[in-house]
């Protein structure tokens, strides 16, 4: 069937401009591998910023409260999103899915980047919670799209947050210690990432197939299919576990600290600055 829609587009561009039309399309193959990565980057990009939260503590000069609720705005950004567009990538298409999704985080990234104060690192946590809201879905069903009968795609699907949280969270505080600009130049490497992985989607055929309703879809309905009932109660406690461990991640992560050589070294540079 997914031959069939390229043809179809195919002729349809041809008959257009009366000329074929050609343009670069992945392999399957490659598309697939494309994707892992892509949900894989949203996690990465998330937790790379949780070494760097105490920098920017230091940096701001703002409360412990405000930390929490830099974390909180994620998960509440994250459910918000799923709430309203996580069967959205069903009715639109897998690739302009995860192409927004990129695109928010590119711009999450942009912003930590520009960050000045508390404001924009607030704008960047939002962003950042939209992203991964609708890169994890999409591409999950993508990933399933391109191999229906392969076991792989829901095992990355499942791996993704731990692999690439753990990804982020590891390269973060590495290049936060010893690479230099430490709040700059992570997210200078996710944002080329971001843009790979835009270029990547662009260049893909669409896995899944589209169909009317997307408007109907973004209504809010939450139940669980009566045979999946018994798995998702067993799966409770797994998810408690880890969205517990998701509203930690401050202490967590502040236990390596990482940065704290980092904070002492923008200490000893204003003292300098002022001295002179």
């Amino acid at each position: 069937m997914r031959d069939t829609r390229t043809q179809g587009r195919a002729r349809h561009d041809q008959a257009v401009s009366g000329k074929p039309k050609r343009r670069l399309v992945l392999p399957e193959g490659v598309a697939f591998g494309a994707m892992a990565a892509i949900a894989d980057l949203a996690f990465v990009a998330n937790s790379a910023a949780s070494p760097l939260y105490r920098v920017y503590q230091e940096h701001f000069r703002f409360s412990a409260i405000t930390l929490t609720l830099l974390f909180t705005v994620f998960i509440v950004v994250l459910l918000v999103t799923l709430l309203f567009a996580g069967s959205l990538s069903d009715y639109v298409g897998r690739r302009p899915v995860v192409l927004a999704g990129l695109v928010a985080g590119a711009a999450a990234v942009g912003l930590f980047l520009l960050a000045h104060g508390v404001g924009l690192l607030f704008g960047a946590r939002a962003l950042l919670g939209v992203a991964v809201a609708l890169i994890t879905g999409a591409a999950a069903a993508a990933l399933q799209d391109l191999r229906p009968s392969s076991s792989a795609a829901p095992l990355l699907s499942s791996t993704a947050v731990a692999v690439g949280g753990a990804l982020g969270a590891i390269g973060a505080s590495a290049l936060a210690q010893y690479a230099p600009a430490p709040t700059r130049l992570v997210w200078w490497i996710l944002l080329g990432a971001f843009a790979a992985g835009a270029l990547a989607v662009l260049a893909m055929a669409e896995p899944g197939t589209p169909r009317p309703g997307a408007l109907s879809s973004l209504r809010p309905q939450v139940s669980v299919p009566r045979p999946a009932r018994g798995a998702f109660v067993a799966a409770v406690p797994t998810s408690s576990w880890q969205v517990a461990g998701s509203l930690r991640s401050p202490g967590t992560f502040t236990a390596l600290r990482p940065a704290a050589s980092i904070s002492a070294a923008i200490r000893a540079a204003s003292s300098s600055s002022s001295g002179k």
